[in-house]
């Protein structure tokens, strides 16, 4: 397998960029596996090899150009599920970083945290609203009522793990969803996953509600939920567990088997 990285378009310190693909470039099957949010421009190459190209920021939106690189690829591996009946797509979960980048789990320090960059949409402003209110934490590049600003992937990871719950959501708008990276976070860093409920069901597939996370609703029922949660945290403790037992399931080594999949004889 060769990997080929484009990285000029994603974050300094995006989960993207603390993958490890390569590390199995000798065991997995002959391909070329683009990666990124534009992929590099050898992608329209011609090659005997099958080529894929894992889209990190593929949307439902007229602007997006995801289409223009169907003809030059065998599967497009995408993170929006509205997506898949798209030509050549398949609907991925979001690796996590090589084990090296994952901190050890520090004691919990705050109540809860949300981690964002774009923080226009209505929903998003309500949780931050919320959470201000709380012993939280709020990781953003440079909003002015961030907590954490531009921190390291590293960082922002340990935070993540001294919190006791994670406000998620898998929503670019209300009407276009977007697998994004801080379920996956969330679990492994042993915080509670507390997802905003979609209508695309987008977390459902990679974690299994009441079980390895919890919902909520409506925004207006934001402070109960984590008020309620905090009051009675250690009954989600099972569901801390499970989720973090699950993700295991969600490695780079688990997604070069299940999608591309090892030479013969390994």
């Amino acid at each position: 397998m060769i990997v080929i990285n484009n990285t000029c378009t994603d974050y300094n310190e995006g989960a993207f960029r603390f993958w490890n693909f390569e590390k199995y470039a000798s065991q997995a099957k002959d391909c070329i596996l683009f990666l990124g949010c534009e992929p590099h421009s050898s992608i329209k190459n011609s090659s005997t090899k099958p080529k894929y190209f894992f889209s990190t920021e593929e949307q439902p939106d007229p602007r997006d150009t995801t289409y223009k690189y169907e003809p030059f690829v065998d599967k497009i591996f995408t993170i929006c599920p509205i997506i898949q009946g798209r030509p050549k797509r398949e609907y991925v979960y979001y690796p996590l970083p090589a084990p090296e980048h994952i901190p050890k789990i520090n004691e919990k320090r705050y109540d809860v945290i949300y981690v964002g960059y774009s923080v226009n949409a209505p929903f998003i402003q309500n949780i931050m609203s919320i959470i201000r209110k709380m012993n939280h934490r709020f990781v953003s590049y440079d909003h002015p009522l961030a907590t954490n600003k531009n921190v390291t992937f590293k960082h922002k990871m340990e935070l993540i793990g001294e919190s006791r719950i994670a406000v998620v959501h898998n929503l670019l708008t209300p009407d276009k969803p977007q697998l994004k990276t801080r379920s996956f976070e969330a679990a492994i860093m042993k915080s509670l996953i507390l997802c905003k409920r979609d209508q695309f069901g987008t977390i459902e597939k990679w974690f299994e509600p009441n079980k390895e996370f919890v919902y909520y609703d409506k925004d207006e029922d934001l402070q109960s939920r984590i008020l309620d949660i905090l009051k009675n945290y250690s009954l989600y403790q099972s569901i801390i567990d499970a989720a973090y037992a699950r993700v295991q399931n969600y490695t780079i080594e688990k997604f070069v088997q299940t999608y591309i999949g090892w030479k013969e004889g390994l």
